[in-house]
């Protein structure tokens, strides 16, 4: 055990004599408070930093000095009130460290100047001749930063403005930078926090601490952001989710919230675009999910988790690759987020917040109008499939529980959809047309535009046309003007377009009622459909319009006018909107329909014909017709009524062998499946399949 000195036993045993002493000018009595000032009674821990600040101010600046200071104030962490709590009146030590401030940030000044803890190469030395002394430093110096960055009444007077912010900014960046991710003393990371959290609500001001971190790292946004992503990363995958200390569970909740400042689009700078280079939304979800599954939690703590991922969330998911950070979110575990939280609500009795059960209700409907794409389809099938049903069956008593059940449901149905089109149609046969010649080519040879990565082409001389005689120079700049990356395969545009044809197919019937009485005068041919997967409510809509009307707008259209001459069977073009363009906007898809596609449902057999509605299951999608401004059509025609077709078969026969005695309409809730599984079942239907031809799946 280390011999205590003359001073620290005067402390201990007579505090008044220590403090009569140091007052008198012993030096040595001043650097034993540091030592001592947690164990005095509180009443005299005020007098002894006073008495340390007076000597401060009446001698010249040194290191041993400087950073006894900081280690007598971080010894005070627990007396300094967090800033949060706004019901306290400021108390004397507060005071005092506010009226003393200016010599204590003087003080930080120096330190941070000459200190080897403020820079990465100092700190390896340190690290490599005393390493137990140099995390005691670390240790002492993040202590008396947290405490000062986190006190509602001494922070503003330590860091008066945001470039006092670089202090403890340079000691986060050193000591980060000279550790390995995760290794860092997670003190650490709440410096950064704290320091940066009355920022992080304001856009603007989290923007301008993001750029002051970044111009600590020499102008590296990407750095930085590579810290904090990799750092949140290995905290959230060690943690364990029965993790009893407080420290790292406070370092985790730390780390969620810097990088949720990253993913916030703040302004033109954003760090957003090279954060999510770094697989962050990903990573973020996982760590978020980690922290609700910490146990021991208050219900506000947990709740305040959803809503910082919600804000994250919600903003991602609104950008033009939004399908794609869905599909991230997704694999990571959004879903399981959202069934979490619910379990939780359902064990400790309590209730979501009013925010949280409208920010799940956004979300779920945001991820809704992704599932038009093939990515997301099978991403939220295969998250679905990983929890257990009877963790699904305690949303029925949410507020969010219509729309989550809308969506499982949607998924199921385009899961058979999309299953049973991959094995009908394989690799080889998927095509799509050229933006130039409309020829149909299949998926390996497209050719995409380097500029727009939107249009395709079968050729190089067919982009060049479409460039030089047609109008896709306009377009094409237009949509760099727009930054409208919209990221998505031809892969999911094959999907999507095959779901449009098939939404209309199956509605076919009433369509050509509206068609006859709407465009009489027109030749089938002539006409095109577009369908609205843009709705975050209500059915898809479906319309038919004049392919007239576009050709002033759109040198595109008068090519498939004039080719649809050749067509007499009726309409071959299809344009498809969807989510994922800017707020409020979508994108839209053209689609030539493959000249063999047969717009036909197939026949029911005899036995089958009277008990059709039996066949078809109760949760499909619904769809209704458009309606174009100033136009008036029967309100019967705009419901569009729905034929009995394969992915109903399947659907029903899937019910029927796997849903038990529960209520049918639940199905899709209580069905534990996966890809493989619907693959299956639909091989399986074929042994009582009800139509006269195995159709177009």
């Amino acid at each position: 055990m280390t011999t205590q000195s003359k001073e620290v036993q005067d402390w201990l045993n007579n505090p008044r004599k220590a403090i009569s002493l140091a007052k008198g000018g012993s030096r040595k009595h001043v650097l034993a408070i540091p030592t001592t000032i947690p164990v005095i009674y509180a009443h005299l821990r005020h007098t002894a930093l006073e008495v340390f600040l007076i000597h401060c101010s009446n001698e010249d600046q040194n290191l041993e000095l400087a950073e006894a200071l900081l280690k007598c104030i971080g010894r005070l962490e627990s007396d300094l009130q967090n800033r949060q709590d706004s019901a306290h009146s400021p108390h004397n030590l507060e005071r005092l460290i506010v009226r003393h401030s200016e010599i204590i940030y003087k003080t930080l000044q120096f330190y941070a100047e000459n200190s080897s803890l403020f820079n990465k190469k100092s700190i390896e030395v340190d690290a490599s001749m005393d390493s137990p002394a140099l995390e005691t430093r670390i240790e002492d110096t993040a202590c008396c930063l947290t405490a000062l960055c986190m006190n509602r009444e001494v922070s503003p007077a330590i860091f008066k403005d945001m470039d006092a912010l670089r202090i403890p900014i340079r000691f986060w960046l050193a000591t980060v930078l000279a550790s390995k991710p995760g290794e860092v003393c997670p003190l650490v990371h709440q410096v950064l926090y704290y320091c940066g959290n009355p920022y992080f609500s304001d856009r603007d001001e989290s923007s301008r601490f993001f750029n002051l971190l970044v111009e600590e790292n020499d102008g590296d946004a990407f750095g930085i952001v590579d810290l904090l992503v990799s750092e949140l990363k290995v905290v959230a995958r060690d943690i364990d989710v029965k993790e009893t200390n407080t420290l790292l569970k406070d370092t985790l909740f730390s780390l969620i919230h810097l990088n949720m400042m990253l993913l916030i689009p703040c302004s033109d700078n954003s760090p957003r675009h090279p954060n999510l280079k770094c697989n962050s939304t990903s990573i973020f979800t996982s760590a978020v999910l980690k922290s609700i599954q910490l146990e021991d939690q208050h219900d506000n703590e947990w709740q305040i988790h959803l809503t910082v991922y919600f804000v994250v969330i919600h903003d991602l998911l609104n950008t033009r690759d939004g399908a794609r950070w869905a599909v991230d979110a997704i694999q990571a575990g959004a879903l399981t987020v959202i069934v979490t939280a619910a379990n939780l609500t359902s064990r400790r009795g309590c209730s979501l917040t009013e925010q949280n059960a409208k920010d799940i209700r956004i979300t779920i409907g945001r991820l809704s109008l992704y599932l038009i794409r093939q990515s997301v389809v099978r991403a939220a099938a295969n998250a679905i499939a990983s929890i257990e049903p009877e963790n699904l069956e305690r949303l029925k008593s949410l507020p969010f529980f219509a729309e989550w059940m809308s969506f499982q449901s949607t998924v199921l149905e385009r899961a058979v959809f999309m299953a049973q089109l991959g094995r009908k149609i394989e690799s080889p046969e998927r095509k799509l047309h050229c933006e130039f010649c409309l020829e149909m080519i299949p998926l390996r040879d497209l050719k995409k535009c380097e500029r727009c990565k939107r249009t395709f082409y079968c050729s190089r001389s067919c982009q060049t046309m479409d460039w030089r005689q047609s109008d896709h120079k306009t377009i094409c700049a237009s949509l760099q003007a727009e930054s409208d990356s919209d990221h998505h395969t031809t892969m999911d545009r094959f999907y999507m377009g095959h779901f449009a044809f098939y939404d209309i197919r199956r509605h076919m019937k009433s369509l050509i009622k509206i068609s006859h009485r709407q465009y009489s005068g027109i030749p089938a041919n002539e006409l095109y459909f577009r369908v609205h997967y843009v709705s975050l409510e209500g059915p898809i809509h479906i319309a038919i319009l004049p392919l007239s009307e576009r050709k002033s707008s759109s040198e595109f259209f008068t090519r498939v006018s004039q080719q649809s001459n050749d067509h007499s069977s009726g309409p071959h073009l299809v344009e498809v909107l969807y989510a994922g363009a800017k707020s409020k906007f979508a994108h839209s898809a053209r689609y030539i329909l493959p000249p063999s596609y047969s717009f036909g449902v197939p026949n029911l057999l005899d036995q089958y014909r009277d008990i059709a509605d039996s066949v078809k299951v109760s949760f499909r999608s619904k769809a209704e017709y458009w309606i174009q401004p100033g136009v008036e059509i029967d309100e019967d025609l705009v419901r569009l009524s729905g034929d009995v077709d394969e992915v109903d078969a399947i659907l029903s026969f899937m019910q029927l062998t796997k849903g038990g005695s529960g209520d049918p309409a639940f199905f899709p809730l209580i069905f534990k499946y996966s890809w493989k599984d619907i693959e299956n079942a639909a091989l399986d239907c074929r042994s009582c399949w009800p139509f006269d031809s195995e159709g177009i799946l």
